[in-house]
């Protein structure tokens, strides 16, 4: 991944961090977080022809994962956000600084807005976001 991709993805994770928990009052999850990055890349091939991130996903149990920052969320250190286990295979994102939203186009940037109004509301369950996608994995 080039580093404006790994950038665009870092400050991405950090601004669902943010912004997820003052919508839903409770804090990103990773599953949520998995079906953001899941949505953005798969919104963006349907409507644009290709993926924001270019992330591979598995279709796991709750949801498409990408697997690369599945596997290293526990390894994960960088500036923008950070992965904190709360139970055994729980986590949550904290973001650590401001997002930079200097990496997105508009389209972009409305995209992310757009999930986090609609799959961020108080009582919209990680079920109801997993059966949008029509993955058939839960």
């Amino acid at each position: 991944m080039n580093i404006n991709k790994n950038e665009k993805l870092k400050n991405a994770i950090c601004y669902f961090a943010q912004r997820h928990p003052n919508k839903k009052g409770a804090p990103l999850y990773q599953t949520y977080l998995y079906k953001f990055l899941a949505f953005m890349d798969f919104e963006s091939i349907a409507e644009r022809g290709k993926p924001i991130f270019g992330l591979s996903y598995d279709a796991l149990e709750e949801g498409p994962v990408p697997m690369d920052i599945y596997n290293r969320r526990d390894r994960l250190k960088n500036e923008t956000f950070e992965f904190v286990k709360i139970d055994e295979g729980k986590y949550i994102v904290r973001p650590k600084k401001q997002a930079n939203l200097s990496y997105f186009s508009e389209y972009e940037i409305r995209k992310m807005d757009e999930l986090l109004d609609k799959y961020s509301k108080r009582g919209y369950s990680k079920r109801r976001a997993c059966l949008s996608l029509c993955c058939n994995c839960c």
